[in-house]
């Protein structure tokens, strides 16, 4: 219900970039790669440099790194998401915990300061 919401607002005030296809409807890696695949031909066409840069970047361990006081912040400056929304985001985000079983023993709770769960877009 939060993704719904949250999705038809970005869309309603056109927050996302045209070029962002993660987490939305009828966006595909397949429309990322041929969206470079243009950009690349463009440059090619483009008199006199017929130059492209192209830079890969590895995000594995992305959502382990999520800076979440960050993430608030540009929310409620940028995505323009406020009140009960945001408090709700944030108490989401913020009450994560992790433990570990071994051995049919379950260690102590731990408190995560960084990242978001995976799973949940």
């Amino acid at each position: 219900m939060i993704l719904a919401r949250l999705k038809y607002f970005l869309d309603l005030n056109d927050l996302l970039d045209g070029a962002h296809y993660g987490f939305r409807r009828g966006h595909g890696t397949t429309d990322q790669v041929l969206y470079m695949c243009q950009k690349i031909r463009d440059a090619q066409n483009n008199k006199p440099t017929n130059h492209f840069i192209a830079v890969f970047l590895d995000l594995s361990k992305a959502f382990d790194r999520v800076w979440k006081h960050k993430l608030i912040i540009k929310l409620h400056e940028y995505g323009r998401i406020n009140g009960r929304e945001l408090a709700w985001i944030h108490d989401f985000l913020g009450r994560r915990v992790i433990r570990v079983k071994y051995n049919n023993t379950l260690s102590d709770s731990y408190k995560m300061s960084q990242g978001v769960p995976q799973g949940s877009v």
